[in-house]
């Protein structure tokens, strides 16, 4: 059965949620934050409720795609990175700016 929840608290109006109801399916940054939004009032801002009501699907991971902006491939930067070589490409840039202080 489909309990109609009012958008309204006293003379309060919740735009978010009027928004969540009246939508067909609701769109997350990311998969781990469809799991979190519904996991309580205190994670999903007590319209975990609402939310657990509607399709939710995952949008654009955090905004960007990982894939157009990959820094070991970008071919707009020239210097080409990734998490294994960010390090000594950084230590390297600073040795050949200030110099060598450890000795």
């Amino acid at each position: 059965m489909c309990r109609y929840v009012k958008p309204v608290v006293g003379r309060k109006i919740n735009w978010m949620k009027a928004g969540i109801i009246e939508s067909d399916l609701v769109l997350t940054v990311s998969p781990h934050y469809v799991k979190e939004l519904t996991s309580g009032p205190e994670k999903g801002v007590e319209l975990d409720g609402v939310l657990r009501t509607k399709p939710l699907e995952t949008g654009i991971v955090n905004g960007m795609d990982v894939y157009e902006w990959d820094p070991a491939t970008d071919k707009h930067i020239s210097v080409k990175y990734d998490a294994t070589t960010v390090r000594s490409i950084i230590t390297s840039s600073i040795l050949t700016s200030y110099g060598d202080f450890s000795t």
